[in-house]
């Protein structure tokens, strides 16, 4: 038990509540679900949501039997319990290692990495251009990024000298809104002409982080910034044009098939004909928009659960925080599954 990722799984295990590893894993590989949406939200774990997309059960049950054999654990019917021990333990250890914080949402889940290597990438076009110098090695092989940037390159030098002049501009007003560090690790990892970009590695033993450890510090990093773009929109108008992208190309962290869904909804299509033209289930459109209003920060949950059982459920939830469905359903008969979800998704968030 001395490497990092084993003490942070240990973070989602808790003293009141039983934990399955069914629960961490499906969490770790970001398995897009209404149900995993959910229990990722009220626990607060979209730091690690789809951080492992290829760890095995058997990877996470090894290292849960050794906290359990250090009596950090304890088995239930369910699943395990942090122990007090167990508890103790794991605040230590991120006393002295870094723990990610600043992503508290399913927005950008799946754009963080791609938007770090087109940041990347257009930053070592942009160095190399100012030198003259067409003949170098891409540090990014992605033949997607590629083009993305090849065309926001063109497009971003129409006017040349503003364009070059703007760039510059912008990237010192990120990292002087960074905290230092943080804009020393983005800065020491960026390649130009005649400067290599140091590996992940290098960054971890520079920064005497563990690799795991770097990576959700890094991530973090990409969060502030995505922050910076969002409170300062018209200070970095070439770095927001390079993650809307990122963000169009990646469906904005939702599965393509529930973007296809949410391009129709904001064309102010129904359910139905949505489903009628797609040619699923209205149910299946249902959970698309269950996973939409995961996904957004803000999403119109009034526009799509009828006055009289928004204000029915607002007022329950209100009374008792905890007001289930089973509950919902005896008191609302038809009571439609994803219209309580919505509401509750609301009531959590405001919370």
């Amino acid at each position: 038990m001395g490497d990092y990722f084993s003490y942070y799984l240990l973070t989602y295990f808790q003293t009141d509540k039983e934990v399955r590893i069914s629960q961490i894993l499906h969490t770790l590989r970001g398995k897009k679900t209404p149900s995993m949406y959910y229990l990722t939200e009220v626990n607060q774990w979209h730091h690690g949501f789809s951080i492992a997309k290829r760890i095995e059960e058997n990877d996470i049950k090894i290292i849960v039997e050794a906290a359990y054999q250090e009596k950090w654990l304890t088995k239930k019917e369910k699943g395990f319990l942090l122990t007090p021990l167990g508890k103790e333990t794991v605040e230590k250890y991120f006393e002295s290692h870094y723990y990610p914080e600043f992503i508290h949402s399913f927005n950008n889940i799946d754009v963080y990495e791609a938007f770090w290597e087109r940041l990347q990438l257009f930053s070592q076009v942009i160095s190399e251009y100012i030198y003259h110098n067409m003949k170098y090695t891409v540090v990014i092989k992605n033949p997607l990024h590629q083009e993305r940037i090849r065309l926001l390159f063109q497009a971003s030098l129409r006017n040349k000298a503003n364009a070059l002049k703007d760039w510059t501009t912008e990237q010192y007003f990120i990292f002087e809104k960074l905290p230092e560090e943080k804009a020393n690790l983005l800065a020491n990892s960026l390649t130009g002409h005649g400067v290599i970009g140091k590996t992940r590695n290098q960054l971890a033993d520079e920064f005497e982080m563990e690799k795991d450890e770097l990576n959700f510090y890094l991530r973090d990093s990409l969060a502030e910034i995505i922050q910076l773009i969002q409170k300062y929109p018209n200070d970095l108008v070439i770095t927001k044009k390079l993650l809307e992208n990122t963000q169009e190309d990646y469906y904005f962290s939702m599965s393509e098939s529930t973007y296809r869904t949410f391009e129709m909804l904001q064309s102010g299509k129904k359910i139905s004909e949505i489903a009628h033209f797609r040619r699923i289930k209205k149910n299946t459109v249902k959970e698309h928009l269950l996973e939409i209003a995961f996904v957004l920060d803000r999403f119109p949950t009034k526009a799509f659960v009828p006055k009289e059982i928004y204000g029915f459920l607002s007022k329950r939830f209100q009374e008792r925080p905890f007001y289930s469905y089973r509950e919902a359903v005896t008191d609302l008969e038809n009571l439609e599954f994803y219209h309580y979800r919505l509401v509750e998704l609301e009531r959590v968030r405001e919370d």
